[in-house]
């Protein structure tokens, strides 16, 4: 048999085995390199050596980078905030509970990432490193998700002292019994109601003027323009040179959303003071006299699309997560959630 013995004497918490030379125990300290010289002897009493080199790590530990994450509900974000120190790499992250609707956790590095969909007061979160060694370590942190605070409606301008036509014609009149629309001079008509929209055809019919890019009066047969002028209620409406892009509602200025557009085009054709319009200056270029597929006078405003939803600054009173906009599909004034980026688009007013 071999009897085994070692020098230096080993760290604490380490034993050497004498019969077999096996190394055992759970060191207690972490220790920088250092070198050992094993000797063995038989049983004629002849012996050998050998060197080795022992290095202990410092013992793994979870870090807290940020003991609090205050997040913005409906913003891109991106965090480490508990890391694996020492131990073996590499390392795993899991973390309970669950997190928020709309974040995400890398379990090979520890970041938790995405946009963060719903508010929530401070809530607290436990992260479990582990190490190649399988030995695991925690640390905890917070998460508080501040609600979204839409930008307020700015105010209406001062009221003019006409309203436009709603676009309905003399011939779209209803009479007494029937569902069909008729001409409002016949008799049907008259006795059902003799102020229905068609009787006033003529009264502030709807009036536009060309804008062009410095803000000049263009001739009505103009072959471009940059806005629309409506005449009735002196507002000035952006016109699109090509199909436009469909944007959110949040009023916070984050990328793709209407109040970055709206603030990026603050000034156009020459002009400034351009923004997003509330939901009453909007329904004012509304044709409702168009049958269904574009209510809007597309001669002015030709490049919108069929089934266009455009937003406006008007909030829905019932929700904050929720704002007005118009279908020029149809003339459908409704409200929608401030997130939906696929069929709202927008049109730009100012006050000429």
């Amino acid at each position: 048999p071999y009897i085994y013995r070692i020098s230096p004497s080993l760290p604490s918490g380490l034993t050497l085995n004498s019969a077999t030379g096996a190394l055992s125990g759970t060191p207690t300290a972490a220790q920088g390199a250092a070198n050992y010289t094993v000797t063995v002897t038989d049983s004629g009493s002849r012996t050998a050596t050998g060197t080795f080199t022992m290095t202990i790590a410092p013992a793994l530990s979870a870090s807290v980078n940020t003991p609090s994450l205050t997040l913005n509900q409906g913003v891109a974000m991106s965090s480490n905030p508990v890391v694996g120190v020492s131990g073996r790499s590499p390392y795993s992250y899991g973390i309970n509970p669950a997190l928020p609707s709309g974040l995400s956790f890398n379990s090979s590095t520890g970041e938790i990432s995405g946009v963060p969909a719903n508010a929530q007061p401070s809530t607290s979160y436990t992260v479990t490193v582990t190490d190649a060694n399988l030995k695991t370590a925690t640390a905890s942190f917070t998460i508080a998700i501040t609600a979204i605070t839409p930008t307020p409606a700015p105010p209406s301008p001062a009221p003019t002292s006409k309203l436009p036509y709603s676009g309905v014609t003399a011939s779209q009149c209803y009479a007494a019994d029937s569902n069909n629309l008729v001409a409002c001079s016949t008799s049907g008509a008259i006795s059902l109601n003799g102020r229905q929209d068609g009787h006033r055809a003529d009264i502030n019919a709807m009036n536009y003027s060309k804008i062009g890019s410095n803000g000049q009066t263009l001739a009505a047969d103009a072959s471009s323009w940059c806005a629309v002028k409506d005449n009735i209620t002196g507002l000035m409406w952006e016109n699109h040179e090509y199909f436009p892009f469909t944007y959110t509602n949040y009023g916070d200025q984050r990328e793709y959303d209407a109040s970055k557009y709206a603030a990026e085009n603050a000034t156009l054709c020459g002009v400034s003071g351009w923004r997003l319009p509330t939901v009453d200056e909007l329904q004012t270029i509304v044709d409702y006299g168009k049958p269904s597929g574009t209510t809007i006078n597309t001669t002015w405003f030709p490049k919108t699309p069929i089934d266009s939803w455009y937003w406006t600054s008007s909030p829905y009173l019932g929700s904050s997560s929720q704002a007005w906009g118009i279908n020029f599909s149809n003339g459908y004034v409704g409200y929608d959630s401030r997130s939906n980026d696929f069929s709202f688009r927008v049109r730009l007013v100012r006050a000429s």
